[in-house]
């Protein structure tokens, strides 16, 4: 399921995400890599089933939030349910180092001690609480004073 999801030849080969213009420009140009490293650790975990949620969340994210050392890619998957892939800065780029699902509260909780780099136009609409409305609006008003 691997190969097929992210189209590869080999275990060995690296994804590249090809993400959009909007996400590019929120991390800074920055490869994002999914190595086989994190099919070996969806193994040990047993979460390969979670392998096309790990597509999905890295290549159409709702949410990206720059927490700590991390950048998280989350997707929402129901009220209380986001899948979260995590990346690490190395000299080699922004490298996937976990993918699960987590908590809508975890995920609120990396927004308030986080940054917001980057939100769907779909995520504004998604039934949340006044939490990541306010920062939504928040983000909004400094990209708007970044574009003049």
């Amino acid at each position: 399921m691997w190969l097929q999801t992210f189209g590869l030849d080999s275990v060995d080969d690296i994804y590249t995400l090809k993400c959009s213009d909007e996400i590019k420009k929120a991390l800074q140009g920055k490869d994002i890599r999914l190595t086989k490293g994190s099919l070996l650790k969806l193994a040990q975990k047993d979460r390969l089933q979670y392998i096309p949620q790990i597509k999905q969340t890295l290549d159409n994210p709702d949410i990206i939030i720059h927490h700590d050392e991390n950048v998280i890619f989350a997707k929402n998957i129901n009220e209380r349910i986001f899948f979260a892939s995590v990346g690490r800065e190395f000299e080699s780029g922004l490298v996937i180092i976990s993918n699960a699902p987590k908590k809508s509260n975890t995920i609120k909780n990396k927004i308030k001690s986080g940054k917001i780099v980057y939100q769907s136009p779909k995520f504004e609409h998604l039934r949340y609480n006044q939490t990541f409305t306010d920062e939504r609006l928040i983000i909004n008003e400094i990209d708007k004073k970044d574009s003049i």
